[in-house]
């Protein structure tokens, strides 16, 4: 099973310059494919529509997760009602990944902005929908 990831994400940073709750689009896609009859192997990548320039001291920019795991549940028709548990990695595209040495007398560099990555954890709920159904094989008994 292949699909899309259409949501938003809100959250306060964690050095909060104001009370206002940061709030982003997120888009992404997922992929799962049975493992036994009640568990799912479960990837998935996503990012944000919103560059954070306030999350914390040294992340920021445009925020990108990749996470794999499993999904643990059952279906019953269409619909399937799942636990998951996925692991993985999220980037800050304007993270600081060099500060400069005060201890060392002026001039002093610049800070140097990266790709910074830190690992998440994604534990949630999952409700889908199969939106077609696959005919059951048939046995032809003449042939």
């Amino acid at each position: 099973m292949v699909g899309g990831d259409i949501g938003g994400v809100a959250y306060v940073p964690i050095l909060a310059t104001s009370t206002s709750v940061i709030k982003s689009g997120r888009i992404g896609g997922f992929a799962a494919f049975p493992l036994t009859g009640w568990m799912d192997g479960d990837i998935g990548a996503s990012f944000d529509l919103h560059s954070d320039r306030s999350h914390s001291v040294y992340d920021g920019g445009r925020i990108t997760q990749a996470a794999a795991g499993v999904k643990i549940g059952r279906r019953d028709g269409r619909l399937g009602y799942f636990g998951k548990i996925r692991a993985g990695v999220q980037s800050y595209s304007q993270g600081t990944v060099r500060v400069p040495d005060f201890e060392q007398p002026p001039p002093y560099p610049p800070f140097v902005d990266g790709r910074r990555y830190r690992p998440v954890l994604d534990v949630g709920t999952v409700i889908e929908t199969n939106w077609r159904t696959r005919p059951a094989p048939s046995i032809d008994a003449d042939s």
